[in-house]
């Protein structure tokens, strides 16, 4: 599979997760699908999400047989486009 490059606005998913998730160990809090088949998924770290919390986030991509995605590009947005103004911090993705 060639490079893909994954460059999607988060804000929109850190609220959703914000109102309606509760933190599992196995299953992700949110599970996104491409159109190029890709899943990503994204496992909270903090429990229960609170704001006003540095949150730490562990996203995967897989592919469609569930396996890794070794050569994706993910680039991390993040801010409420819709409130005018960004995050406090800058997303850092190691």
């Amino acid at each position: 599979m060639g490079l893909q490059t994954l460059n999607r606005p988060i804000s929109f998913i850190l609220l959703y997760l914000l109102v309606t998730t509760t933190a599992s160990a196995k299953e992700p809090d949110l599970s996104i699908e491409t159109s190029e088949g890709l899943r990503i998924l994204i496992h909270s770290q903090l429990s229960p999400l609170q704001i006003n919390r540095i949150h730490s986030w562990h996203v995967e991509v897989v592919d469609a047989d569930s396996k890794p995605v070794t050569d994706a590009v993910v680039v991390v947005t993040g801010g409420m486009p819709e409130h005018d103004h960004g995050l406090p911090t800058q997303p850092k993705v190691t």
